[in-house]
């Protein structure tokens, strides 16, 4: 199996040089989570869940390792208020009847259906839950 970074990084060596860096410098100066709210409801975007979640943890004390290498149990819930939209975790990693399809929680979504891997993408638009799948 591919590894997801391998492809990225060699995509990124293909680049000019000049591009290589205007997407580096966009990578360190991205925030490592977002709070946006959509038709009143609040979500929160991060990179790979939150690791060794607590529900009065505030969102600043959490590590970038905590937020950038999480790996969610398909059973672990966060805020009661908030749904958790991540990725980094693609959803075959939990079983074969995800393969390919977002994994939708009470309190969290994984978006990453594999792309790295081969499975289409899809994008979900937050105002009306719709998604759509690129081939």
């Amino acid at each position: 199996m591919r590894n997801g970074g391998d492809v990225t990084l060699k995509a990124l060596r293909k680049l000019p040089a000049d591009t290589q860096q205007d997407i580096l410098d966009y990578l360190r100066d991205a925030p490592l989570y977002e709070a946006v709210t959509v038709n009143d409801k609040d979500f929160l975007l991060v990179h790979a869940g939150l690791d060794h979640f607590a529900p009065n943890k505030k969102l600043s004390e959490y590590t970038s390792d905590e937020l950038m290498w999480a790996s969610p149990d398909i059973m672990d819930a966060y805020f009661d208020d908030i749904i958790t939209i991540f990725g980094h975790t693609p959803t075959f990693s939990y079983g074969d009847s995800h393969r390919g399809s977002l994994i939708k929680t009470q309190t969290w979504i994984n978006i990453d259906v594999g792309a790295a891997f081969g499975e289409a993408p899809v994008l979900l638009r937050l105002d009306d839950w719709k998604e759509f799948r690129l081939s």
